[in-house]
């Protein structure tokens, strides 16, 4: 494979995805939360919210690896996923 570009990835405040296969979630890799106003921030800190921001990183991350799966089982098999 190719080196990861970390400058050039973009970061999904509501999935976790920073580039295929790879997800991050916390300070670095915050939730991004928008108010009923309309006002966007990062949301760190909160237990409940941060436990249901890793869920979603989770689940994001299992879809992609199934979808993976699904349309490269040959290279999945040397990755051993």
């Amino acid at each position: 494979g190719q080196p990861l570009d970390l400058a050039a990835a973009e970061h999904c405040g509501r999935t976790g995805r920073i580039a295929r296969g790879l997800h991050g979630g916390g300070i670095a890799f915050p939730e991004v939360w928008t108010d009923p106003e309309g006002h966007t921030e990062p949301r760190v800190g909160f237990v409940r919210s941060y436990v249901a921001h890793l869920e979603r990183i989770f689940d994001a991350a299992e879809s992609e690896a199934a979808d993976l799966v699904a349309r490269e089982p040959e290279a999945c098999a040397v990755l051993n996923i």
